[in-house]
């Protein structure tokens, strides 16, 4: 799930302010500019293969609203919802997941870890309100 600091409709932060409800269910997530600097120190360092380039730790949609009403807009009002609920409501089943940083780990990379990374993009974004 992409989070980046500026808004566009494809941002996840976006895309979560359409929502009344949002779950509580952690996942690995990249911000956007903390994947492209360990993406350019790979090509430097001429790696290929696949790496998970998220953000170490685990992060909610309800922990980034949060995060949001904290730095952006104290008014800003969500409801939480259940993965049950959210399943009655999508014909989709939504997928969980935690991906593995210890490959970039061995290359001597990391992101920051998750909650700080959204933090950081979120007062990004605010200055670009």
């Amino acid at each position: 799930m992409p989070l980046d600091n500026r808004p566009d409709e494809r941002n996840l932060i976006d895309k979560l302010l359409k929502y009344t409800k949002v779950i509580n269910e952690p996942n690995s997530m990249t911000t956007i500019p903390h994947a492209l600097n360990t993406l350019k120190s790979l090509i430097e360092r001429r790696r290929n293969g696949i790496y998970n380039l998220v953000n170490p730790g685990l992060i909610s949609a309800q922990d980034i609203m949060h995060l949001y009403q904290r730095i952006i807009d104290p008014t800003h009002t969500f409801e939480p919802m259940s993965l049950t609920q959210l399943d009655k409501a999508t014909l989709g089943k939504r997928s969980n997941c935690e991906l593995s940083t210890s490959k970039l780990a061995l290359e001597g990379l990391a992101l920051p870890e998750i909650h700080l990374a959204v933090e950081e993009c979120l007062i990004g974004y605010r200055s670009r309100l």
